[in-house]
């Protein structure tokens, strides 16, 4: 969905609350966001890079490891809402290969798709650029700082093309670490944060 088309079904939304809306939609519903701000943080993402969200640095840096190229930086986040549970980790996903980590996605959100109204949400692992503007955005909005002291200094797995990064820590000036990370590789401050999007 394109940006107008975006901004047409957000007049929509307004005038009219909720409507069906077609698959492959970026926002949620008034609906499905009242019920999610129960037990999440929603916020909209804007489709930024880690190398935008890098340079702009304000309010929450985000520092990188070396080995990452150009490319890498270039991935961009996506467009359109995300939440992320208050809880932020899946309880129990850490000291995990990635593999066990997904299929604990998959449970979660199934009972997620149980609760009333959100039944065409999915649950997923995001890209390395959604977590770190996530962050950001939770920030601004409900002032609170993922990743930080009140989350243990921990890490979620993230995306990063195809491949493994992990992103947390988020401490003092350094600001939001990001990092590599193999499929088979398990440690205890390294969980996972499902994304909940739009289905």
């Amino acid at each position: 969905m394109d940006t107008i088309s975006r901004r047409i079904a957000g007049l929509f939304l307004e005038q009219y609350g909720d409507v069906p809306i077609p698959a492959g939609r970026e926002i949620f519903t008034r609906d499905e966001v009242k019920e999610l701000e129960k037990t999440h943080f929603v916020v909209e993402l804007s489709g930024k890079s880690l190398k935008d969200l890098v340079r702009e640095n304000d309010k929450i840096a985000i520092w990188t490891a070396s080995s990452f190229t150009a490319v890498d930086l270039d991935l961009p986040s996506r467009v359109g809402h995300v939440a992320l549970p208050k809880e932020l980790f899946l309880q129990g996903s850490g000291y995990r290969v990635y593999a066990e980590q997904e299929a604990m996605i998959e449970a979660h959100a199934a009972q997620t798709r149980k609760r009333p109204g959100l039944s065409n949400l999915r649950e997923i692992v995001g890209q390395v650029a959604d977590y770190a503007e996530a962050v950001r955005k939770v920030h601004e909005k409900y002032r609170k700082e993922l990743f930080g002291i009140n989350y243990g200094y921990n890490y979620t797995v993230a995306l990063l093309g195809s491949g493994l990064v992990v992103v947390g820590n988020l401490c003092g000036d350094r600001g939001l670490y990001v990092g590599t990370w193999r499929r088979d590789l398990r440690r205890d401050d390294v969980l996972v944060s499902p994304l909940v999007v739009p289905a």
